[in-house]
């Protein structure tokens, strides 16, 4: 499903205008993205945790230059699921 097809169905759902739940939409992801860059774990009861981690400083082999490189540490976007949302899927 595309963004513009998720945001139709919420505001036929929501009984609000398109422009009005994209602006919802926007909103709250861009605040649940601004949390968890300070550092916060951003829970959504039923759905699951938003939060950071480091992932380590590697080595990468690159075989048509044949070198060896290093790839610098860097945060990442993690996303542990509930327990709820994990059943919903397994049924």
């Amino acid at each position: 499903m595309k963004y513009k097809d998720f945001v139709k169905r919420l505001s036929e759902t929501l009984e609000v205008d398109e422009p009005e739940t994209e602006e919802m939409v926007e909103t709250y992801l861009n605040e649940l993205l601004k949390s968890v860059a300070e550092g916060n774990v951003v829970s959504v009861q039923g759905i699951g945790n938003f939060d950071t981690k480091v992932k380590a400083e590697r080595k990468m082999y690159n075989p048509t230059t044949k070198e060896t490189v290093i790839i610098p540490s860097r945060r990442v976007l993690n996303f542990r699921q509930s327990a709820v949302l994990k059943e919903k899927f397994n049924k």
